[in-house]
């Protein structure tokens, strides 16, 4: 008869299981099949690791770079064409350490192959965020001569910010809509939780997006060339 551990509840009886695992003591196991979401689950659960990997690596450079008096606010530090400035900042004896995590940084990101969607918007878009967004595709696409975009490409924003932005902004929403940016009232996050969507490889600007689905981040320019031209700039690529 096995001694009783007082009265039930769910902390005693998670740390008596526990116990009766470690020490081996556990007779009958049970494997529950995870089903027809079994894929899913894996890549849910690798996506999960491969953030929280890329978070610590970010850490790890800021404080490298911090711990030797360099001051590193905003995301420029992890850029690829400012990053010969940031390792000049650092000793010459640091400087192996920070090219590392720098390797290790680049391996995590790395989703191999060039995005097909462009998601804009953390997660929505303000009005001002609209509007400057607006421009910059219309002015590159101009500038590049192209009269379609080169990858899907999506402003996210309320109903209200896009009534807003259309009303204000008639001639650059005509644009836009000619190239074949579209201005959803949903969440990006939503869009890439769908099947299709979680299939594709989506480029965004949004850190909340990133976080939360399977979509990678770049940084404005990178994410403008790629809506104009279908392509990633070479550094980034």
């Amino acid at each position: 008869m096995s001694e009783s551990r007082g009265p039930k509840n769910d902390k005693l009886d998670a740390f008596g299981l526990a116990e009766q695992l470690r020490i081996g003591a556990i007779r009958t196991k049970v494997y529950k099949k995870r089903g027809r979401f079994a894929r899913l689950g894996y890549r849910a659960k690798a996506h999960a690791l491969l953030v929280a990997d890329s978070v610590r690596v970010q850490s790890r450079i800021k404080a490298l770079l911090r711990s030797r008096g360099v001051a590193t606010a905003g995301v420029d530090v992890y850029s690829t064409s400012e990053r010969d400035e940031w390792l000049l900042k650092l000793p010459q004896s640091a400087r192996s350490l920070a090219e590392l995590l720098y390797l290790e940084y680049d391996g995590v990101e790395d989703k191999h192959g060039t995005p097909q969607r462009v998601f804009l918007g953390c997660p929505h878009m303000t009005y001002g965020q609209m509007t400057e967004w607006g421009k910059r595709i219309v002015d590159a696409m101009e500038k590049a001569g192209k009269k379609k975009i080169g990858v899907p490409a999506y402003m996210f924003g309320s109903q209200y910010v896009k009534d807003a932005f259309e009303k204000r902004n008639p001639e650059v929403a005509k644009k836009l809509k000619q190239f074949g940016v579209s201005i959803p009232i949903n969440c990006p996050m939503m869009w890439c939780s769908t099947p299709i969507e979680g299939a594709e490889l989506v480029a965004t600007n949004s850190s909340k997006t990133r976080v939360y689905t399977t979509a990678r981040f770049f940084f404005d320019d990178a994410l403008t060339e790629l809506t104009v031209t279908g392509k990633l700039p070479a550094d980034v690529a």
